[in-house]
């Protein structure tokens, strides 16, 4: 999957698309909202849940030069080996 093709999918696909591929690799919580950064293939998508729910609001497609910033301060590189 590209991130052109999902970008061209429907909501109700793109989601199928998420719980099928997705590999949660980050998440803060701001209030009653939580943010999930989701990989899928070579691109991420950024999952919104109201928490009072777990109810999904958005869904948000990025290639890698776009993600927040906040999620790259979760990255840990300490296991990389030179």
């Amino acid at each position: 999957m590209t991130y052109n093709n999902f970008k061209n999918l429907s909501e109700n696909e793109q989601a199928d698309c998420l719980w099928d591929k997705g590999l949660p690799v980050g998440k803060y919580d701001a209030g009653t909202t939580r943010f999930v950064l989701y990989q899928v293939d070579e691109f991420y998508v950024e999952v919104t849940y109201q928490t009072d729910f777990m109810e999904m609001v958005t869904l948000t497609a990025f290639q890698i030069s776009n993600i927040p910033e906040i999620y790259l301060a979760q990255v840990n590189i300490s296991g990389i080996k030179h």
